[in-house]
């Protein structure tokens, strides 16, 4: 869905049926409204609450309880379920690139441990033949080119969740792409072969297998650099919501109703907005 202010985004995730549930778990609501199902206890819950998005950008939180203490707790426990529900989702074309990252990131992670330990169990029953100076040396530049590629590979696939093949950033990482595959072709004799180092058989095993795992020990170290890089972006990112005013508990009486006497609100506003 597109949202012209990015504010009716977020009024929409505190009235989501997510953080509702949440909060009717959290503070046991089933048992405060006599309810037998979290359905029912859901829906007092969301009658009593009231979620508003001023022309100053400042989203306010209102809840009503009978019990002052529990009126605060419940309106500050919306602004906490909030940021559970952000940290969990991608809201920003930030967001979607450290989600993207984390998830590569853990993926060459758990191919890295199956590689090295492919490579300790060769080694364990072939030893360390072809594994010499010489050959890491013809066989390191290689994994690392390839790592390279790969990494510009996945940027161009992070790139298209908001982009098109046409944007001037997609452009580059094909050409960067197209220029190191050429490279590598004649880093490895263009065949993948030629160029690494004769060895019997058990050390040809070994050298495959000493080869992934450095080309995969480089592309997790790059992997890495860019989720960093992108949590960096999205902790900088002006969308995100910073808290104002919490929640205290009320002094007086809302309603003359004893069965919601008590109003608890908060404020929560975009980062940079005046207070």
């Amino acid at each position: 869905l597109a949202f012209r202010n990015p504010n009716d985004l977020y009024v929409g995730m505190l009235k989501s049926r997510t953080v509702a549930d949440n909060l009717v778990d959290r503070f046991e609501l089933r048992k405060v409204y006599d309810k037998s199902t979290v359905t029912d206890a859901r829906k007092k819950l969301v009658g009593y609450t009231k979620i508003a998005s001023g022309r100053d950008g400042i989203i306010t939180i209102e809840f009503e309880d009978k019990d002052p203490g529990r009126a605060a707790a419940v309106t500050n426990g919306y602004i906490e379920e909030f940021y559970k529900l952000t940290s969990s989702l991608a809201i920003t074309e930030a967001s979607h690139r450290r989600l993207f990252f984390e998830n590569q990131l853990k993926q060459a992670r758990e191919q890295l441990a199956r590689s090295e330990f492919s490579l300790r169990q060769s080694i364990d029953s072939k030893g360390l033949a072809g594994i010499d100076v010489q050959s890491r040396a013809v066989l390191e530049p290689s994994a690392q080119l390839r790592a390279q590629i790969t990494l510009r590979e996945v940027q161009l696939d992070a790139l298209r969740i908001f982009a098109t093949d046409d944007h001037p950033d997609a452009k580059r990482l094909r050409h960067e792409t197209a220029s190191m595959k050429r490279e590598l072709m004649k880093l490895e004799g263009g065949d993948g072969a030629v160029g690494e180092p004769t060895a019997s058989q058990a050390g040809l095993e070994n050298l495959r297998r000493f080869k992934e795992a450095k080309f995969l020990e480089r592309l997790t170290e790059l992997l890495a650099q860019q989720f960093e890089a992108a949590k960096i972006d999205e902790a900088k990112d002006i969308s995100i919501v910073q808290v104002l005013d919490r929640a205290v508990a009320p002094e007086k009486k809302s309603a003359p109703r004893r069965s919601r006497t008590r109003r608890a609100s908060s404020a929560i506003g975009k980062a940079g907005c005046p207070v």
